[in-house]
């Protein structure tokens, strides 16, 4: 790994005689530590968020009512979870057909 890292350090180092721009972002691009999955590992989501299926008419699981629970799981992410608040139902991996949005 030692070895890998100081190759990339020199060719960053080589980009940067060119392209000072480029080479800072691929600087940050690789070794950067602010991306998306680091938020999500680092993110804590309030207790008071948390929210358990309550079931349907057709049953209390999930599997008695894949359709309601797909819209109920959707319905009820956390927003505290995504950046920006809103959730992608093709993220989840909904059938996001049944979906509407509030």
């Amino acid at each position: 790994m030692k070895k890998l890292d100081k190759q990339i350090r020199e060719d960053i180092a080589k980009i940067a005689v060119l392209d000072k721009e480029k080479a800072d972002e691929m600087e940050k691009f690789i070794y950067g530590t602010d991306s998306d999955i680091d938020w999500a590992l680092n993110t804590r989501i309030p207790e008071e968020e948390i929210k358990f299926y309550p079931g349907s008419i057709k049953g209390p699981m999930p599997e008695d009512d894949p359709e309601a629970y797909g819209k109920w799981y959707y319905e009820n992410q956390p927003p505290s979870a995504y950046k920006d608040g809103h959730v992608n139902a093709a993220d989840l991996g909904a059938k996001f057909k049944y979906m509407k949005p509030k």
